[in-house]
């Protein structure tokens, strides 16, 4: 359900915020280091008639302006600074790589390489906030024509997304295999994964998580002697992309000392991931009495689309043992590259579809004041439309016991 206008009209504007300048900063004696994160909502609404007492409308607008803080992790700012498994300060020790050592003279050489010889942006690696807005929109009209028919509208849409981190895994294959012994002797993507801190990431390896739904309704209710009757309609289509930062490039991890040093391009998981439904319902639903009879029976028709999309390391995927390993474009440690298996070599989709046809009908009975007797029959068709590239005949064929 949803608000509808009236005769009288009305407007209402509204805000809510909440900041860090809101909250405190201090745990006893300690000084808490924060990033800016701040939600602030912004609201209207109005609604009236167009035409009194037959034609309204109501319209309501909200967003959100969200801003929350990114990763905690920070780099050294010199061989001193101290450094802990728990820590913020992010690498373990000095080392001879030549891209500047393990302090944020690495991470900045990194990005000025990458933009020089590839144009590439691999975006912040520490210190940032992250900017995910959402907004929602509804409007709805009520038309009442006379005294036995009454339709309403509705629209909805609403937009929001949230930052994720990358896979903390960086490589496909066993950890043992391309950094044994890890930096505590210990092999395991828990100690030289992306998100430990043992290294960094760039902005471009984290990936934003979108949720867009929108829904289209329409009812009809009209009477019709002893018979009461509604007409639905509904229409919902849900869309829910990943999306990143930097534009199309390979995911690369960076190790050093057999230990994660720096990552950039999008998370392994991330490129062409996909979610989408759409949704037609369409319902007449009837209601009569007689006697102690109350009956209730319908028709329903049910339509569903999805499409899932999913191509772990769709743009590539490579781990190299060492920035010189990668400036000087020595063979990577490992290395993916994904292909689809279908004609053109583009993503492959997977579609399904699903229908349903119902009908019911029940019948409540008032026997007495204090006993009552319902009873109904249901059927329903299920319908499965042919799935797109559902047969493999190369693999009907293979003859598994020869």
């Amino acid at each position: 359900m949803t608000k509808s206008g009236t005769n009288e009209f009305k407007g209402t504007a509204y805000m809510y915020t909440s900041n860090t300048h809101l909250t405190g900063n201090k745990v006893e004696d300690y000084e808490l280091t924060r990033n800016r994160d701040h939600s602030t909502t912004y609201g209207a609404s109005l609604g009236g008639a167009i035409i009194k007492n037959k034609l309204f409308f109501f319209v309501n607008g909200e967003y959100q302006d969200n801003v929350q803080a990114g990763p905690s992790g920070i780099a050294r700012s010199g061989a001193n600074d101290e450094w802990s498994t728990n820590g913020i300060v992010h690498r373990p020790f000095e080392n001879t790589t030549t891209v500047g050592g393990r302090t944020f003279v690495g991470m900045n050489n990194i990005s000025q390489y990458l933009s020089e010889k590839y144009n590439y942006n691999p975006g912040r690696y520490q210190g940032y906030s992250l900017e995910t807005p959402s907004y929602k929109i509804m409007g709805r009209l009520d038309w009442n024509i006379n005294n036995n028919n009454k339709i309403n509208f509705r629209f909805t849409h609403t937009h929001s997304k949230y930052s994720s981190n990358p896979s903390s895994s960086t490589t496909p294959f066993k950890d043992s295999i391309i950094y044994p012994g890890g930096v505590d002797g210990s092999a395991g993507k828990s100690s030289s994964g992306r998100t430990a801190n043992t290294g960094l990431y760039f902005e471009s390896s984290r990936y934003m998580q979108e949720q867009n739904f929108t829904s289209i309704a329409s009812e009809w209710n009209s009477k019709w002697g002893a018979i009461n009757n509604a007409l639905r309609f509904t229409y919902s289509y849900q869309n829910e992309p990943r999306t990143y930062e930097g534009g199309t490039f390979p995911t690369v991890d960076i190790l050093d000392q057999g230990s994660l040093y720096a990552s950039f391009g999008p998370d392994p998981f991330t490129e062409g991931n996909l979610r989408q439904v759409k949704t037609f319902v369409i319902t007449d639903e009837f209601n009569f009495s007689s006697g102690i009879h109350n009956f209730m029976g319908g028709i329903q028709f049910e339509s569903n689309k999805a499409v899932n999309g999913f191509m772990q390391a769709g743009s590539g995927y490579y781990v190299y043992s060492s920035w010189d390993d990668f400036v000087n474009n020595r063979a990577p440690a490992a290395f993916g590259v994904t292909y689809s298996n279908t004609g053109d070599g583009s993503q492959f989709l997977a579609n399904m579809k699903y229908q349903q046809l119902s009908f019911y009908l029940q019948d409540q009975m008032n026997i007495t004041d204090n006993f009552r007797l319902t009873a109904g029959v249901r059927f329903e068709l299920p319908i499965y439309p042919e799935l797109k590239n559902n047969y493999n005949k190369n693999f009907a064929q293979i003859d598994f016991d020869g």
